[in-house]
């Protein structure tokens, strides 16, 4: 059976509806459902779509854990690299130890008062530090997705 492109994008419709919103994942098996669908020739679209959606269930149940569970890794992978970088580590014990010599009772006090620039510090140092690690991060992803087979 050949399918036209209006059919293809019923099926990566559903596909969407189903959770599969990454392109990458959703295209790989975008194809397999596609194959399977033209290897019903003896049904109509509708027919062999609800057919194979139905056969291949547990798989696409798989896909999709294995698609959340890859999200999730990389997540805590760049959590890692952020909050165990040493220079991250020097910043908070620096945060702290300028915190707690403050002449300050109170938090309170010390939001009200105007010397909060040397906790701003560590602080936008952080936001920097994390930014950095973000970017650099994503320059290697787009590097290696761009140049490596």
């Amino acid at each position: 059976m050949k399918l036209t492109t209006e059919q293809i994008q019923q099926v990566d419709q559903k596909l969407i509806d189903f959770g599969f919103t990454f392109m990458d994942i959703r295209i790989e098996i975008l194809d397999h459902i596609l194959c399977l669908i033209e290897t019903k020739e003896n049904l109509d679209f509708k027919q062999a779509l609800d057919t194979v959606f139905e056969e291949q269930k547990d798989y696409l149940k798989t896909q999709k854990l294995t698609q959340w569970s890859n999200v999730i890794s990389q997540r805590v992978s760049l959590l890692k690299d952020i909050f165990l970088n040493p220079v991250f580590i020097f910043l908070w014990i620096l945060s702290y130890f300028i915190y707690d010599n403050l002449p300050y009772s109170n938090h309170n006090l010390l939001l009200e008062d105007l010397d909060v620039i040397p906790m701003a510090i560590p602080i936008l140092s952080f936001v920097f530090l994390g930014l950095y690690t973000f970017v650099s991060k994503k320059k290697l992803q787009v590097l290696m997705v761009r140049y490596l087979p």
